[in-house]
């Protein structure tokens, strides 16, 4: 899915980039199970969402829930049975409670002053000198998309774990549509990685064993 670019006159209107439902094969490697595991989006998971940052394109995503849906039938179809008609043995629960492009793949401790222009998708960089002066924002280059995520695994109906975190691109965008598609299919692909590793892997191990 190629972004769309709709602007407005200069000066007149932000720059918007449009994303619609992402292709993207999450590089997942798991055992090979006998299990038929089933995706269950929660309520919550958003399916369009629009930013509006300070100092970067306005972006409105569409159909998110497909591109979940998509990344995660890649992810994990090579390891699991066959579909069949019969109930799933395990299901992932999946809720996404924020997508955001964020100037740092690790968030920093921040004062309150940086949290305010945190808010406003900038950094603040104090000026030499006079206190009195305000300070100067500076606004980042690179942004990355972020995913803040709950995942829980059920087996057999119960729930055997949770994880929950920040997914964080690898791909960083500098503000061009083709880099913020890439982006946002990097964080998909780095949640569904975390979901293997930190999640299935522990969770399938143990209720193998005797």
């Amino acid at each position: 899915m190629v972004a769309v670019i709709a602007g407005g006159l200069a000066g007149c209107a932000h720059r918007v980039v449009s994303v619609g439902a992402l292709d993207v094969s999450p590089a997942v490697t798991l055992p090979a199970q006998g299990r038929r595991l089933s995706l269950d989006l929660a309520p919550v998971t958003p399916d369009a969402i629009r930013f509006a940052t300070r100092g970067f394109p306005v972006v409105e995503v569409s159909a998110f829930r497909t591109t979940l849906r998509r990344a995660f039938e890649r992810a994990f179809a090579p390891s699991l049975a066959g579909q069949t008609p019969d109930p799933a043995d395990a299901t992932l629960l999946l809720e996404v409670t924020e997508l955001a492009f964020v100037s740092s793949k690790v968030a920093p401790p921040m004062r309150d002053d940086a949290r305010r222009a945190a808010a406003a998708g900038a950094e603040i960089v104090l000026v030499h000198g006079s206190s009195g002066h305000p300070p100067q924002v500076h606004m980042p280059r690179f942004r990355y998309a972020r995913i803040r995520f709950t995942a829980s695994l059920r087996l057999r109906g119960a729930e055997a774990s949770r994880l929950s975190g920040f997914a964080t691109a690898q791909r960083a965008t500098d503000g061009d549509a083709h880099s913020i598609e890439d982006s946002l299919a990097s964080a998909v692909s780095v949640l569904y990685q975390q979901i293997a590793r930190e999640l299935f892997e522990r969770s399938l191990a143990r209720a193998d064993s005797p």
